[in-house]
């Protein structure tokens, strides 16, 4: 019988209202053959599930489907080294299809923008110029407002550097998951903020206050349906002065005038739109893509095709898969950002704009007819670059800049001033991964060995299957010899386990049934296992779940044996390339988590298999191979240039062992190490860090709880101060607007300064208070 695994795709989602509501999902158990792929056996399984269900989707065979040898001739006149071209065809034999790298190959320029140099991308089968928007000038070497002068005397902000999220009062019980998601955006972002939660009762006259502190904030963000009646007019009028004095209102789902107006409320619809640069609202439900077309400055950092063209439902999609989407009628003056599109009934059919920005003095407003941080369509599982939800956080970055004129701060996402994560990651879960042969050393120990020479550690998650007696003690000394001694744990007998009971967690190798496996006997023998082979003191407090098939048990289970971090989850499940704090994210359920004090979700995004289910439900493996590694590389490119554009964590996965399939010699373990090597050296090359899980995770744990405050721009000079939460922070780092010459602080630390970020060295304790003043470089 063939193993079900739960459903993963957009149309599993309930949605009400605006926002999609996670649901829990079922699993169910069964065996996979050990060396196949994790995460693509997962989506194989997922869609074989379907099929046998008969819920047949686009899912199943869409962009994680096995992809043909190149089809063209490459000594035709379709070939090209470097693809330019958008004819639907892969010209450059990458397994992509009208992917366009930003490559000196496809430069362009735009006369009709300020800044007019660029790089082409295809867009709804068209070559178009994108070129980034004109933005504030600071002092960093180049021209940002593109007018031919660099780094001349910028502007400085006219509001205080603190963002607020207001949420108008007849909102709050129903917009709490939209108000959750938000938050963890401003989080991602690391700007100060505020998000104050009215005691119950008191909501209209928190609603009230909000209007006389407006002077406090610079950036305001609220979360619609916005009906004309969630201000009156005064408020309108308050709002209205204080984008004018400079700030930067940010607000979605806003209506106006239309079909359903309510005619006595028409001079307040009216001054509404007026606000928000529109004069009628519709609903275009069919909406299948929201495309970027404009250049305001909110949007500096969406530069990549994918993070310009954002996925909303599948070509054609019915009801229940339709995301509400507002487009509207342009007053005057307004710019367009962003048009809703459908390809349904024709290729790239615009309909209408809904993303707008009106400038109102030295301030601007961003009416938003799509929310961004709700949940949207996946562009694959792995091996791809699916921006996700970092287009809302590029998007509110972007909009903090513009309303500091530039000469902003935010708590940067990497433990250094390098410009991205990458972090390799291995399963240990086959026999020639464990044991030497044929193949040479065990799979594992080559690995290592070879991030050792690159000066790396990778991750190393371990299955200690003494059922099958593969698993090697000795393998794991080695990996700890070589600095490398395990992430944590992979399970003992490397089995779908979805629906195992949970089972007793005081067992231990001798009292553990493997015949009647269980979550805690999976878990706990394991750790058990490996704590017997490494050196005392040694950290295990990492998993990863085989197949990345979740257990509704299992974070829980997790939380029990110390384990804080999981690399469980890929980008096609949590649509974000940071790490999520499981028990507080809205768009992921699996188990009831508000007793699980904390589990940091590192997402998966690079895998070394791609795979798919055919029509008769059988699973097809593309291993990664010397035959197949031109495809993994163009992919895998394509995500790091990505997460090193937008500062995510680029994950991968290669499993230390030869693979499985048709196109697998017997020496491709040496494939695999090479390839980890230039994904290592690339990674490098793009100004990422390499690091180990452990250490990341508790950079994060530290950036999450660390607040920036008190913040003043002033004559080349930032002044403000870091208030660390209730664990220590470890390499806590900061982004500046401009280049930065020096950086005085009140700590013993030693500080790395390069250019706009700066990184301390040392653990900053809990609870500390670090005041600063970062002197501009001019």
């Amino acid at each position: 019988m063939r193993p079900t695994v739960r459903d993963m795709t957009p149309s599993a989602e309930r949605r009400t209202g605006s926002v999609a509501e996670p649901r829990p999902v079922r699993v169910a158990a069964g065996r996979v053959p050990e060396r196949q792929s994790h995460g693509l056996a997962r989506h194989a399984l997922r869609c074989s599930a379907l099929l046998v269900l008969a819920f047949v989707t686009a899912a199943c065979g869409g962009e994680d489907a096995v992809t043909p040898p190149c089809d063209i001739d490459r000594a035709g006149p379709d070939y090209e080294p470097i693809e330019t071209r958008c004819d639907g065809l892969d010209n450059d034999c990458d397994g992509l299809t009208d992917e366009l790298l930003p490559d000196p190959a496809n430069a362009c320029t735009d006369p009709s923008a300020a800044c007019r140099q660029g790089f082409a991308a295809c867009v709804g089968g068209e070559r178009r110029c994108h070129v980034r928007p004109a933005v504030a000038e600071v002092h960093d070497g180049q021209d940002n407002d593109c007018d031919g002068e660099t780094d001349e005397p910028p502007g400085a902000a006219t509001l205080p550097a603190r963002a607020r999220i207001a949420v108008p009062y007849y909102l709050w019980e129903e917009a709490l998951p939209a108000v959750s998601i938000l938050r963890t955006t401003f989080d991602w972002v690391g700007l100060p903020y505020d998000s104050p939660t009215p005691v119950k009762g008191a909501e209209k006259g928190q609603w009230e206050i909000f209007f006389t502190e407006l002077d406090r904030y610079s950036l305001v963000v609220m979360p619609g349906y916005l009906t004309p009646t969630f201000v009156d007019d005064a408020q309108l009028q308050a709002l209205k002065a204080w984008v004018t004095k400079g700030g930067v209102l940010v607000w979605t789902k806003v209506l106006g005038p239309g079909a359903n107006s309510v005619p006595a409320l028409a001079p307040r619809w009216q001054a509404v739109a007026e606000l928000g640069g529109f004069t009628t609202q519709r609903k275009a439900m069919e909406t299948e893509r929201v495309r970027l077309t404009g250049r305001g400055p909110a949007t500096l950092w969406l530069d990549m095709p994918e993070e310009r063209d954002v996925l909303l439902a599948h070509d054609g999609a019915d009801v229940a898969q339709q995301v509400e989407v507002f487009t509207y009628d342009l007053a005057p003056g307004t710019e367009v950002v962003a048009t809703a599109a459908s390809d349904h009934a024709k290729p790239g059919a615009q309909l209408g704009a809904t993303w707008l920005r009106r400038t109102l003095g030295q301030g601007a407003v961003y009416t938003l007819g799509f929310d961004p941080t709700t949940y949207t369509r996946s562009r694959c599982y792995v091996n791809c670059f699916d921006p996700g939800l970092d287009v809302a956080v590029q998007l509110i970055k972007g909009a903090w800049r513009e309303s500091q004129s530039g000469h902003y701060v935010v708590k940067h996402t990497v433990p250094g001033t390098e410009s991205a994560v990458f972090l390799p990651s291995h399963d240990v879960d086959a026999p020639d991964a464990n044991n030497a042969g044929s193949w040479g050393e065990a799979g594992a120990v080559q690995m290592a060995e070879m991030e050792r020479v690159e000066g790396v550690r990778g991750a190393y998650f371990v299955t200690t299957d003494y059922v099958r007696d593969y698993y090697n003690p000795a393998m794991v000394k080695r990996l700890c010899q070589l600095n490398m001694c395990p992430a944590g744990g992979h399970s003992v007998q490397h089995l779908l386990w979805g629906e195992f009971p949970k089972g007793d967690c005081s067992v231990g190798p001798v009292t553990y049934d493997t015949a009647a496996p269980t979550v805690c006997g999976e878990v706990a023998v394991n750790l058990t296992l490996l704590r017997q082979a490494v050196p005392p003191g040694t950290r295990l407090d990492s998993w990863r779940t085989p197949y990345l098939n979740p257990n509704p048990n299992q974070y829980h289970v997790l939380s029990l044996s110390g384990v804080r971090y999981d690399s469980s989850l890929a980008v096609g499940d949590l649509r974000v390339n940071l790490p999520v704090d499981l028990p507080r994210y809205r768009y992921f359920s699996i188990e009831e988590l508000s007793d699980v004090s904390e589990m940091w979700v590192l997402p998966l995004g690079l895998e070394d298999g791609m795979g798919s289910v055919d029509a008769a439900g059988a699973f097809t493996r593309r291993e990664l191979s010397p035959t197949t590694w031109p495809e993994f590389q163009a992919r895998w490119k394509r995500n790091l240039r990505g997460n090193a554009g937008n500062g995510g964590w680029a994950t991968l996965l290669v499993h230390p062992s030869l693979g499985i399939g048709p196109d697998v010699p017997a020496t491709n373990l040496e494939r695999k190490v090479a390839s980890v090597r230039w994904a290592i050296r690339e990674a490098k090359a793009l100004g990422m860090r390499v690091e180990s899980v452990a250490e990341l995770g508790d950079f994060w744990r530290g950036r999450q709880g660390a607040q920036i405050s008190d913040v003043v721009y002033k004559d080349g000079v930032y002044t403000g101060k870091i208030v660390v939460g209730s664990v220590p922070a470890r390499r806590l780092s900061l982004e500046f607007g401009d280049r930065i010459a020096s950086f005085e602080h009140n700590t013993s630390s030693a500080v790395d300064v390069d250019g706009r970020r700066v990184a301390f060295q040392l653990i900053m304790p809990a609870g500390g208070v670090i005041g600063f003043t970062a002197r501009v470089a001019k």
